[in-house]
């Protein structure tokens, strides 16, 4: 067996041996439980100072035959890396049952207080045989690093042009004396995939795809890095030294947010296959209750924006909300003055850009499963399109929040989950001639003297939906992990009203995590084109998912099924269990789609990111020009 687990210990490189030891003693423990008699076992540790690393190490003495204490030659001189190799295990049966049930009660997250064993337990040349290790491997560490010191210090072009030669030549020496040959992708463990340390990357469309390794290294010195650390988000983000200068007033802000560029990128639809859709699973797991990370985006950014979330006034307190209204509603002014009408964090925005829309009215029908005619109402408003041309799909306690505009609704029974007989309802929208004659008849439309245009050729609806409002309504966070039933929801039912070249616009959150990210796969793959507009000006987790030319096809319906399952599960999981994913983590690594995803993912969060720092530089200034 083997484990080579580490924590990353950039910021206290002191504290490594500490801060990765409950890890070490858990890898030992697991490898104890599972392995056979006679097994090896090779795990990854750093130094040997502290009193929980020497005890594992006697534990291991005591279990294997053999126990050696090995630097790699692939292994940085720089670094306290060293692995333990233990070869001919006892056997479990050689763990008394009372030191085999203290392993198990400390087989948690938290290092116990007190040693395994006590010094008089440990025999004096054990203690011997440590220390050596301990002064052998530090004085070839100091030694490294103190001629990386030297090679800073004094490098030059013809240094380090010889090193690189050195590094090349021995390169080719190790893999000739060592016969090691290129892996077959085929024989792969996780085949065709590359690993870039910390995050999967893609899967490659092409065997000459060349692969680049982004790398996740710290900046800057460990002093700085310390310095930073000790320095609240304000002083550290909001008020750099560089950027004081940049605190501005509101009218430079708002013409920031008015002349902000953002271009469409596209991203052409998949491959339709049904081929193997029938075994995707459905993976349950632990509810997430904070992204952290993602393969989506870098981790580093995704930190910055929790941090800043947390910390930022403009987000939460009401003056801040406020300013936040103020800026939004004189960029509207702005864009009105410019012959614009639509707001820069409005979905009709980003349907312009897409060319979706125009200052004439879209000839087809507006549908809206929101549940709260939300962009019925600010289209009508704007002008995009007139009452004759929207249903709106809304419970009964929405219906009544309409802004007074007369439009077609189909009443539902409720706005989040719709049931079975409303979604068989919902079907009947989704021929390729909208008969308006025999929805009258079905007697489930609450405003019947609306007219809709009916043509035999009919024009290309836009389907609407948008899980922001509900959040509003239920008083709940606006994030990804709070909305992804409700967007799912929305997505089941968009497909059972879409035809054959319509398009679909969704209002979602960010894309982080796979369950969202599988979402939009599989539209990728049930239209010609999508996009992820980010808003010219938002602070919040909001992005707009547009889908054009939707595919009608067999594999539609397969795909779609496979979502009424999600679903379902989602509303009917177990206490304490979530949908974590719902597709083959390959699929979503597929070259083309999974660059998409990332790079836009990566701007959106940046976005956010962005306006967040702006507009808590404006507050604070606004602060100090008025003080309480």
């Amino acid at each position: 067996m083997t484990a080579d687990g580490s924590i990353s210990c950039a910021d206290e490189p002191d504290k490594q041996e500490i801060v990765i030891g409950q890890l070490l003693y858990c890898e030992v423990v697991a490898a104890l439980v599972n392995l056979a008699c006679g097994g090896s076992f090779v795990v990854k540790m750093f130094t040997m100072f502290e009193q929980h690393t020497v005890c594992i190490l006697y534990l291991l003495c005591c279990l294997f035959d053999e126990v050696e204490i090995i630097k790699p030659g692939t292994s940085k001189p720089g670094n306290s890396e060293v692995y333990c190799v233990c070869t001919s295990f006892a056997g479990p049966e050689y763990l008394s049952k009372d030191l085999f049930e203290k392993l198990q009660i400390h087989y948690t997250s938290l290092a116990p207080e007190q040693a395994m064993f006590s010094r008089e337990n440990l025999p004096e040349n054990f203690i011997e045989s440590v220390l050596t290790c301990a002064k052998t491997f530090s004085e070839f560490q100091t030694d490294a690093i103190n001629k990386n010191i030297e090679l800073f210090e004094n490098s030059s072009k013809g240094k380090w042009k010889f090193l690189n030669q050195l590094r090349n030549h021995l390169a080719e020496d190790f893999v000739y004396r060592f016969n090691i040959h290129r892996l077959q992708r085929e024989s792969s463990v996780v085949s065709r995939v590359y690993l870039d340390g910390t995050q999967l990357s893609y899967w490659p469309e092409s065997a000459d795809d060349i692969f680049s390794n982004s790398g996740t290294h710290e900046t800057g010195s460990y002093v700085d890095r310390v310095a930073m650390s000790r320095l609240g988000w304000h002083e550290r983000v909001v008020l750099q030294q560089d950027e004081i200068s940049s605190l501005m007033n509101e009218d430079t802000l708002v013409s920031h947010i008015v002349h902000s560029v953002h271009s469409v990128e596209w991203l052409r639809g998949g491959k339709r296959s049904t081929t193997n859709i029938q075994r995707w699973n459905i993976d349950i797991g632990k509810p997430i209750e904070e992204i952290q990370s993602s393969r989506f985006c870098p981790a580093s950014l995704i930190s910055q924006l929790n941090e800043a979330r947390k910390n930022a006034n403009i987000l939460q307190t009401t003056k801040g909300k406020e300013l936040l209204k103020s800026l939004e509603s004189r960029a509207q002014q702005k864009l009105l003055e410019f012959g614009l009408s639509s707001r820069p964090s409005q979905l009709a925005s980003a349907l312009q850009q897409c060319g979706l829309l125009s200052t004439e009215s879209w000839a087809g029908l507006v549908l809206d499963t929101t549940g709260n005619a939300r962009f019925v109402s600010e289209m009508i408003d704007a002008g995009v399109c007139s009452p004759e041309q929207c249903l709106a799909l809304l419970c009964q306690h929405c219906a009544g929040k309409c802004n007074g505009r007369e439009f077609l609704t189909v009443p539902l029974h409720n706005c989040l989950i719709h049931n079975s007989s409303e979604i068989e309802k919902f079907k009947s929208f989704g021929r390729e001639v909208f008969d308006q004659e025999k929805i009258a008849e079905d007697g489930c439309l609450s405003n019947h003297n609306a007219t809709v245009g009916v043509n035999s050729h009919p024009e290309p609806r836009i389907v609407l939906g948008s899980s922001f409002r509900h959040c509003q309504l239920l008083h709940i966070p606006y994030d990804e992990l709070s909305t992804k039933t409700a967007l799912l929801n929305q997505c089941v039912t968009a497909l059972h009203l879409l035809r054959h070249g319509d398009c679909l616009a969704l209002e979602i959150s960010d894309t982080l995590t796979q369950f969202t990210v599988a979402i939009i796969y599989i539209l990728h793959l049930l239209f010609r084109e999508i996009s992820l507009i980010t808003p010219s000006f938002s602070t919040l987790p909001k992005q707009f998912l547009v889908c054009r030319d939707f595919v009608n096809s067999t594999q539609s319906h397969t795909l779609c099924g496979h979502m009424e399952k999600v679903l379902e599960t989602l509303t009917t999981k177990p206490a304490g269990k979530d949908v974590i994913g719902f597709l083959p983590i390959k699929e979503l690594f597929s070259e083309k789609f999974f660059k998409y995803i990332r790079s836009q993912a990566t701007q959106h969060i940046k976005a956010q990111l962005h306006w967040i720092v702006q507009c808590e530089r404006l507050l604070l200034s606004k602060n100090a020009s008025y003080p309480e």
